[in-house]
């Protein structure tokens, strides 16, 4: 089996490729957001995704470009240390099959792709519930762009007026979106995101 891992923190993957390599005997390859060639992705299997790359983005940047690249094949791990309701929401996107925290065991993570490699999903045991719970929304539930650029601003830990100013918006009108926000996550305040 052929895994690609896509993380801006070239020690952790190159820890975890060794790690993958040597106790399970998987090809693994590692990119970071600068040197991705999307089309080399073709030769993997599946695809241990971070979600947060700074000012290069995050995983739905990624996923966008895996789109264009008609990608279908490929199955994709989020593996990020991330565990809040927006992050966990991308497990609604069709190529998303597994979510493991990066704190989890090698173990776990070998289940996911052994699981993953044979057409399952697995979710880590601590965020399955939630993860499902969001999958099953309405998809009328699912985030803007504009309320995806919202949040990725509050994770830059922006205030509102400095959101607001960045996206040429009003405070009223973010606190519109953010209200939004909170109904279609059922959450109730900016910092449950």
């Amino acid at each position: 089996m052929n895994i690609a891992i896509l993380d801006d923190h070239v020690l952790v993957a190159q820890s975890l490729a060794v790690a993958l390599e040597s106790q399970y005997y998987f090809r693994v390859s590692i990119f970071t957001p600068k040197t991705l060639d999307y089309s080399e992705l073709r030769e993997f299997d599946i695809l241990l995704l971070d979600f947060d790359y700074g000012s290069l983005g995050n995983a739905y940047d990624i996923l966008a470009d895996i789109e264009k690249e008609k990608l279908k094949r490929l199955k994709i791990i989020m593996f990020t240390t991330y565990g809040e309701v927006y992050t966990l929401l991308i497990c609604r996107h069709e190529l998303i099959h597994g979510y493991v925290n990066k704190t989890a065991s090698l173990n776990q993570l070998v289940l996911a792709i052994d699981t993953i490699a044979d057409n399952g999903f697995w979710y880590q045991p601590k965020y399955a519930k939630e993860i499902r719970r969001l999958i099953a929304l309405p998809k009328s539930d699912v985030l803007s762009p504009r309320e995806k650029e919202i949040i990725a601003l509050h994770k830059l830990k922006k205030n509102k007026e400095e959101i607001a100013k960045t996206l040429d918006i009003s405070v009223n009108t973010l606190s519109n979106h953010l209200r939004k926000i909170y109904q279609k996550l059922e959450i109730s305040s900016i910092a449950q995101l």
